[in-house]
């Protein structure tokens, strides 16, 4: 029997912005019990970013709910063999957003300041975290070439993620998610200033992403936190 959403939310006009990093460096960043999940032996890092709209409890009418923009660096993990993904940080401009989902997914949100404008082709994200003086000001567009994300490649294997790991109390937890597949186009990509590796413990010398891809976005549901 399908477990019911806690929550649901409209997740749009997403990027996918990654870079490589050895499987080490990643490995010495991640709680004890995760693994580093790689893809033909390479460990990833990435920024995703998208509007967070109608964010509301399963049970609330529809367009009840919150609407902000997000942001977060991850990198992709296997916890008994189930791979996911793990958060270093996620920035929302909600307090309240930030606060529900502290309490009821123990995922590390913090409060931050967005400006999001789009010109021509462009999106331009301006972004200031309230602690840390953690910034990222980036610009991305779509090329216009929608990319086949099979299964076996590095785009089905960096979206198609449906789990996350995070570390509480000294033991490792997770928490699913329920969407349909991502529809992703191959993007471009250009950063003025970007701390959120940095933030996250990673030297980020070079400002151009391995692999950039976009999305219309999907429509999500959240089920409750569980204990590994």
């Amino acid at each position: 029997m399908r477990e019911r959403q806690l929550i649901r939310m409209k997740w749009r006009n997403a990027l996918f912005a990654h870079w490589e990093k050895t499987p080490g460096e990643v490995a010495r960043s991640l709680p004890e019990h995760m693994e580093v999940d790689t893809f033909q032996g390479r460990a990833y890092v990435g920024v995703v970013s998208f509007s967070m709209h109608d964010i509301r409890p399963s049970f609330f009418p529809k367009q009840t709910g919150l609407h902000f923009p997000e942001l977060n660096l991850r990198t992709y993990v296997c916890v008994d063999g189930e791979p996911g993904i793990y958060f270093y940080n996620l920035d929302a401009s909600s307090p309240l957003g930030v606060w529900i989902a502290r309490r009821n997914f123990a995922i590390p949100y913090y409060q931050a300041r967005f400006s999001i404008r789009h010109y021509q082709s462009w999106t331009y994200w301006n972004h200031h975290r309230r602690s840390g003086n953690v910034r990222f000001r980036a610009k991305y567009r779509t090329t216009g070439e929608q990319l086949p994300a099979a299964e076996g490649s590095l785009e089905n294997w960096l979206a198609e993620r449906y789990r996350f790991y995070t570390a509480k109390d000294r033991q490792i937890w997770y928490g699913d998610v329920v969407h349909k597949p991502w529809k992703l186009y191959r993007g471009e990509y250009a950063e003025e200033e970007n701390g959120l590796l940095a933030a996250g413990g990673f030297n980020h010398s070079d400002g151009r992403p391995v692999h950039v891809m976009v999305s219309p976005g999907v429509d999500v549901g959240a089920v409750r936190l569980r204990k590994k």
